[in-house]
């Protein structure tokens, strides 16, 4: 049985947008084989608040927005977003390299609909090349 039916899985694949002034990304979620959710993603430079910026669509017509950081190997991403379902989220997303091909991530402080969330525990990531699994 193959990761991705073992549970929940997620898949991201990046790649540079035209005259490479942003990154898209397209993300997907799936648990047990059936999709839960998945969308899209532009990661640029924000010119006037000088910071890197992230703008998602969600399936579904969720949308959320995000403030990148970086400190040594880690990214610290704050988002706030809005769900199909008029529910309001935010939530600090730290995602630490550990090397080439791997990482963790971890969702910190996450509030709904300004109730407060535990926080899950970090995820593991694992880079996979094209023609790789």
């Amino acid at each position: 049985m193959g990761e991705a039916e073992k549970g929940e899985s997620a898949t991201a694949s990046y790649a540079w947008a035209e005259n490479q002034n942003f990154i898209v990304s397209s993300f997907a979620t799936t648990l047990n084989g059936i999709p839960v959710t998945g969308g899209t993603q532009w990661i640029a430079w924000d010119a006037v608040a000088k910071q890197i910026r992230s703008w998602s669509f969600y399936a579904g017509v969720g949308f959320g927005e995000a403030v990148w950081n970086k400190g040594g190997k880690t990214w610290t991403i704050k988002t706030t977003a809005k769900t199909a379902a008029d529910q309001m989220i935010s939530v600090t997303n730290v995602l630490t390299k550990v090397d080439a091909d791997h990482a963790t991530w971890q969702p910190t402080k996450l509030t709904v609909d300004g109730t407060s969330m535990p926080d899950p525990a970090p995820v593991k990531l694992k880079r996979v090349s094209a023609g790789r699994s």
